[in-house]
């Protein structure tokens, strides 16, 4: 790899990390009447971005240029399970809530509305880089680290204390 190639990876990378963690930061939005956490822009294309591998994969086992099938249906398997996940919780996870309700839809487990009364004490896990709010009868509800508007409703569970 050239120094030029090294020199563009240095600037690209930190502006992309930047620009993903500022907009974990922005402010939850209100549409009808609830508070709505998301996923915003950044982290979207990006998870968009990193279906480019698995896509490639796909082009490289139609070539029928490798030794092995082994090589790019692994190739395949890998970055698909990393950019798959990735793109579901980008696009599909939101969490809203009002004065009485928490809303979580996810596409990992069933649609869930959770009274405020259920709520525990939320706890962040260094290891997985989120927010974990326990309930009484609904599981956990998850913060991930990136998305955006969790501090109002973190904040509205101190409140409740």
């Amino acid at each position: 790899m050239e120094w030029g190639a090294y020199a563009l990876i240095a600037i690209i990378v930190p502006w992309a990390l930047n620009a993903l963690t500022r907009s974990a930061d922005v402010p939850a939005e209100i549409r009808q009447g609830k508070t709505w956490l998301a996923y915003r822009l950044p982290l979207k294309v990006f998870s968009i971005i990193s279906l480019v591998f698995p896509i490639g994969g796909i082009f490289y086992l139609i070539s029928g240029d490798y030794e092995s099938i082994y090589e790019p249906v692994g190739f395949i398997l890998f970055f698909s399970l990393i950019s798959v996940p990735l793109l579901l919780e980008s696009f599909l996870v939101q969490i809203a809530f009002d004065d009485e309700y928490v809303y979580c839809f996810s596409p990992w487990r069933p649609n869930r509305q959770v009274p405020f009364s259920e709520l525990g004490q939320p706890y962040y896990s260094d290891a997985m880089q989120w927010w974990l709010i326990p309930t009484k009868s609904h599981g956990y509800i998850r913060l991930q680290s990136m998305i955006s508007g969790k501090d109002e409703l973190l904040e509205r569970l101190t409140l409740l204390e």
